[in-house]
């Protein structure tokens, strides 16, 4: 198996802000509450050193815990960020 993305995934620039390749390692500690502005917080998780937001965290968290811990885990009460709102 290579370390290395495919080359074919295009991320609709509409939908998307950023994407990147992250190896299942570098996975990291989960924010429930983290700020994503001055005011307002959101379930998210750390990813090779960004804030990654639910719903996207969330789905990483789900994946995370299922493929490495064998557990299942609900989000369904996670906070999203309002920007994923629209």
């Amino acid at each position: 198996m290579s370390d290395t993305p495919l080359a074919g995934l295009q991320p609709n620039p509409t939908e998307v802000a950023s994407a990147f390749y992250v190896r299942m390692d570098a996975l990291g500690a989960v924010e429930p509450l983290a700020a994503y502005d001055d005011t307002n917080r959101a379930f998210a998780i750390h990813v090779a050193g960004h804030l990654v937001f639910a719903p996207t965290g969330a789905i990483l968290l789900q994946f995370w815990d299922l493929v490495r811990e064998g557990r299942t885990t609900r989000v369904q009460d996670v906070g999203e960020p309002m920007f994923a709102w629209a």
